[in-house]
């Protein structure tokens, strides 16, 4: 469908009315976590505020890079080995909280990582649909996910169905890392 041009003037009237910081804020958060902040940065004519490849963000959003990583899931992979994968990729085993046992997710609250910038990012394998956090939700994943909602990024583990094994963790890591979500902590 295309609009005419006054269709369109009228459109724009209408955003510039109606858009406020915080919608703006949630629509970046929202096109980063769904892999669409790129095109839609150089559809407008702004993707100079992309940081530039192998470049670490210093930030996103009010969020400290160099926060906790949560790990949530049921995990046939041992902590020792998720920390040693971890350090392979250049961080720090103390940046990491795992909760590596299937039903910890229903009793981990993660309302204390809303809007709080000491995590920066929580990684979900096999959990339970329900949770103390879970609130309306359809699930504690779910809930996490809710754009502008405050919560840390969120990356599921595994490509059919949530599975956590070293190479899903490992890339993940990176995935965050090229995302801005996290940075290294040994270069």
């Amino acid at each position: 469908m295309f609009l005419e041009a006054p269709q369109l003037l009228d459109m724009a009237d209408v955003l510039m009315s109606e858009m406020d910081s915080d919608r703006l804020v949630r629509i970046l958060f929202k096109m980063n976590s769904t892999g669409r902040l790129r095109e839609f940065l150089e559809d407008i004519g702004y993707s100079h505020l992309l940081p530039s490849e192998g470049m670490s963000a210093s930030c996103v959003g009010d969020r400290y890079p160099n926060g906790k990583i949560i790990v949530v899931g049921a995990s046939e992979v041992k902590q020792n080995v998720l920390l040693a994968v971890a350090k392979e990729h250049g961080f720090s085993k103390d940046r990491f909280d795992l909760l590596l046992e299937y039903y910890d997710c229903q009793k981990y609250d993660f309302g204390k990582t809303r809007n709080n910038s000491k995590y920066a990012l929580v990684l979900f394998g096999p959990v339970p649909h329900s949770g103390t956090s879970k609130e309306d939700a359809g699930s504690v994943i779910s809930k996490l996910e809710t754009p502008g909602a405050g919560y840390p990024p969120v990356i599921r583990l595994g490509s059919n169905g949530l599975k956590i094994s070293k190479s899903n963790f490992a890339d993940s890591l990176e995935k965050a890392v090229s995302q801005g979500f996290i940075t290294k902590d040994i270069q």
